[in-house]
């Protein structure tokens, strides 16, 4: 069953990326041939949330979006999803998942903000609901890992110095 907690939340789902390594869009990929991983994310994981904020990189990724994944989407799926470009957002910051992270906090309309990147497919409810009660993962030696993650806005500040400084 899903978490009841997503609900004063917004759930960013970051795409940007420029899959080099996949050889296309990651979040456009059909693994299986049926539906696009972000269609996954949103139909497994967005049910508890009154946003989902799918984060792009730039117009032509923005494009390819509202054109091959929007047809994937329910209607109520479709009317809780925004799609939000780094650039128009964030100007000229490097394209990196913390530069996502910004985009997210820039544009969310909820004060709490769940990042998750698009290929975390292994990610259900239940962990994110964890997150939601504990705040953040970490690994085996207690060190937090940095995704999924729970970001608040006030955070953005903190989150854009860090990219100026060098973070990606």
């Amino acid at each position: 069953s899903e978490p009841s907690s997503g609900a004063a939340r917004s759930l960013a789902i970051l795409c940007g990326g420029e899959s080099r390594r996949l050889g296309s869009d990651k979040g456009l990929y059909r693994p299986l041939g049926d539906e696009p991983l972000a269609a996954r994310a949103i139909r497994l994981l967005g049910g508890v949330y009154q946003e989902i904020l799918l984060v792009v990189r730039d117009a032509a990724q923005d494009g390819l979006y509202r054109e091959q994944l929007l047809p994937h989407l329910s209607q109520e799926e479709t009317a809780k999803v925004r799609i939000v470009r780094d650039d128009s957002t964030l100007g000229t910051l490097p394209l990196a998942a913390l530069t996502g992270v910004a985009t997210a906090l820039a544009t969310s309309s909820h004060e709490d903000v769940v990042i998750l990147p698009v290929d975390h497919v292994g990610v259900r409810g239940f962990h994110l609901a964890k997150l939601a009660a504990n705040g953040f993962f970490v690994d085996d030696t207690g060190d937090r890992l940095p995704f999924p993650s729970r970001w608040r806005i006030a955070d953005r500040e903190r989150v854009e110095a860090r990219i100026s400084a060098g973070a990606l």
